[in-house]
């Protein structure tokens, strides 16, 4: 068979994302679903027959990832699961390939270990996300200088992690860390948000310790600037503004302050219900 060519594949992936913004903007989520098993058909087939299968098989696995994320959110969970255990299969198989088929280029083997990461969130096998977020940051601190944006990026994930298994005292260092990188590494249009949500992870992790006076301006500051980012190309999506809002409704309730908590949780509950469709 012949080998499809670089371009190909990359432009396989953007015109991929793009049907799936306009399905789903247009709200047709009937074809998302359609568009996504075409995809894998495709995808298959390709890397059976490409002699260097690495992109394809990253491809396969991230579309089978996409997929499960879309029954889930369609409340399809035993699809969802088998979907995610494919992808998850997959990128398993995909880094024990001979190291002369593995790309040499760092930054492709991170985006398959990044693939492999969320394929374990999805899975909700938090120690295994963990270890591989490790590997990546590890990886990445001897490679690139100490302020690059791809290092902040791992540290938000494997803070995330650690706050999820109720370690806010070791995510606390990462956050800031990530923070400090975000603020002062000017960010690509569109994307400022993340500077707001690593300020809301580490309020999280204050919030975790008891800490409620230090973590009120982190959470609250986080939330706001996340909301105005809202409807930017690249901005948060909605996930990430509940859980924001889901922090600031834990503190106030934790710190007995009961009308702020009443005020949050009224907008979580707009939040969730526009979310939701009703």
């Amino acid at each position: 068979a012949v080998e499809p060519p670089r371009h190909f594949f990359d432009r396989l992936i953007e015109t991929e994302s793009r049907l799936v913004k306009l399905f789903t903007a247009a709200g047709r989520t009937d074809e998302v679903e359609t568009h996504y098993r075409q995809a894998l058909l495709l995808w298959e087939k390709l890397a059976a027959q490409s002699s260097a299968p690495f992109e394809f098989r990253y491809a396969l696995a991230r579309t089978y990832r996409l997929l499960s994320n879309f029954l889930a959110a369609n409340q399809r969970y035993e699809e969802a699961e088998e979907a995610s255990h494919e992808a998850v299969r997959l990128l398993e198989e995909t880094l024990k390939l001979p190291k002369a088929k593995l790309p040499s280029d760092h930054a492709k083997l991170f985006t398959v270990m990044r693939e492999l990461a969320n394929g374990y969130y999805n899975a909700k096998d938090f120690p295994r996300w963990e270890a591989i977020s490790r590997d990546i940051l590890a990886v990445q601190r001897k490679n690139l200088v100490p302020e690059h944006l791809s290092i902040a990026e791992s540290l938000a994930h494997l803070g995330r992690n650690l706050l999820i298994q109720k370690r806010h005292t070791e995510a606390e260092p990462l956050l800031r860390e990530c923070l400090a990188i975000r603020e002062k590494t000017t960010l690509p249009d569109g994307w400022g948000w993340l500077r707001f949500h690593a300020e809301s992870l580490l309020g999280g992790s204050l919030l975790g310790q008891g800490r409620y006076a230090e973590a009120e301006p982190h959470l609250v500051h986080g939330y706001q600037g996340m909301k105005q980012s809202d409807r930017q190309a690249h901005g948060p999506n909605k996930g990430h503004l509940i859980q924001a809002l889901e922090r600031l409704v834990q503190l106030y309730d934790s710190w007995g302050k009961q009308e702020e908590a009443d005020k949050w949780r009224k907008e979580l509950q707009d939040h969730e219900e526009a979310r939701a469709g009703i």
